[in-house]
Formats: C-alpha cells, structure tokens, sequence
C-alpha cells in the first residue's frame, strides 16, 4: 500500500504534466494562429502588390501605345519633309538650268 506521501507526489506529478500539457497545447494554438495571421498578412501583401503591378503593366501598355503613335507620326513627318525637300531639289535643278540657259543666250546675243 502506498503512503500519503507518495500519493502527494504522484498527485503533485500528475498535476504538474497536466499544466505543462495544458501550457504546450495554449503555445501551440497561439503559433498556430500566428501563422494563419501571418499567411493572411502575406497573402493581402501579395493580392495588393499584384494589383499594384497588373495597374502599372497596364500604364505601360498605354504609354507604349502613345509612344508608337508618336513615332508613326514622326516617321510621316519625316517622309513629307524628305518628300518635300526632294521638290525643292528638282525645282532648284530646274531653276538653275534655266538661269544658265539664259545666261548662254545672252551671251550669245552679245557674241
């Protein structure tokens, strides 16, 4: 038969492992709800950064849009000014064989 004392300490060890265990089980709900709080967090985080970057890719398709735009009416530009400055050449040409023309029957005139 055991003794009071014993008994006592059996009681007092049991008691013991129950608040331990009680105290491992709290801990481990507490890093449990830690970690959903946490992958919660990232998952907001992530969910706004790619909105953040779906906006910006977006921005950047419409510049781009712009920015050809641009350049296709910078390249019709340039292809009337090479167009118009072709003119201006031919009408140069012209203009100068005609003022040589004249000036060789002038001369001839003198001659």
């Amino acid at each position: 038969m055991s003794s009071w004392s014993e008994q006592e300490t059996i009681c007092n060890a049991s008691n013991k492992r129950k608040k331990a265990f009680g105290q491992a089980y709290s801990n481990h709900k507490k890093v449990a709800a830690d970690g959903e709080s946490r992958e919660e967090s990232l998952i907001q985080e992530s969910a706004s950064k790619e909105a953040y970057y779906e906006q910006k890719v977006l921005e950047l398709q419409t510049e781009l849009k712009q920015m050809r735009n641009v350049l296709a009416n910078a390249q019709s530009e340039n292809d009337r000014l090479a167009s118009l400055a072709q003119e201006i050449r031919e009408k140069i040409a012209v203009l100068e064989e005609m003022s040589s023309a004249k000036d060789d029957l002038g001369k001839a005139a003198l001659g």
